[in-house]
């Protein structure tokens, strides 16, 4: 299809609809996605690293100590590989107090279809950022996902999944958004609002809500000596029993 073509599939519901089924795989919605990588390539590096660099260097002629966060363009959040780097200090040496902070959304967010988000896209999406952390090799900080917006019950699965995710790939997390009432829908009362662990002695390794079984688990690895606290949020301890 040429562009009017396409832009005229897009906008009809329905077949945007079906569009968005045959991209519903991994398979089928890399290979589409990952046409785009060359042209993001180009834009990260030639324009929006410089332009954090330049921020980065302003900074830090006033601040030495405060994390800087970076994020990727507006097509990471659809899972096409960043190109961002950690930015440098005046004298070259790379930053030490930097940290990843991308958003993740699938192509169903802001639209009538979000209850119907594909697991295996959103996983990717996810994937993508884990792989651009390991290369990094900063924090995550996920700092948009979701944007359930008003949508109560239906959404539910659609939330357990992401947080199944961000919990396994130990991402931090920021939900967008929190609107005036958004406390009282059922997806932020019975899946956004959980327990997890605010901070850890030592190295964190793995922690999992499974909202079926109503359990938490968590992993950490302690360092030596080291006698700070690990703090665990908990909604109701009222409702909190030793296991096993």
């Amino acid at each position: 299809m040429d562009e009017e073509q396409l832009g005229a599939m897009w906008a009809d519901e329905k077949s945007r609809m079906e569009a968005l089924q045959i991209l519903s795989n991994k398979e089928n919605y890399h290979f589409v996605f990952s046409q785009l990588f060359e042209l993001n390539q180009q834009f990260e590096t030639r324009y929006l690293q410089k332009m954090y660099q330049k921020v980065a260097n302003a900074i830090r002629e006033v601040d030495t100590t405060h994390i800087l966060f970076l994020e990727h363009s507006y097509y990471g959040n659809t899972g096409v590989a960043s190109s961002i780097e950690r930015t440098t200090l005046p004298d070259g040496m790379p930053d030490p107090l930097v940290a990843y902070a991308p958003h993740g959304y699938d192509l169903v967010t802001d639209t009538d279809a979000v209850a119907s988000a594909s697991n295996e896209r959103v996983a990717y999406i996810y994937n993508q950022i884990k792989r651009k952390d390991e290369q990094l090799r900063m924090p995550v900080w996920l700092g948009e996902w979701g944007a359930f917006y008003g949508n109560s019950e239906s959404v539910i699965p659609v939330a357990k999944n992401a947080i199944s995710l961000i919990e396994e790939n130990l991402m931090g997390n920021a939900y967008w958004s929190y609107d005036p009432g958004t406390e009282d829908l059922s997806y932020f009362k019975e899946v956004l609002i959980r327990t997890y662990p605010v901070a850890v002695n030592g190295k964190l390794l793995s922690y999992k809500n499974n909202f079926d079984q109503k359990s938490f688990e968590i992993s950490w690895e302690e360092e030596g000596n080291n006698q700070s606290s690990t703090i665990i949020y908990v909604l109701h301890l009222s409702k909190l029993s030793k296991w096993p």
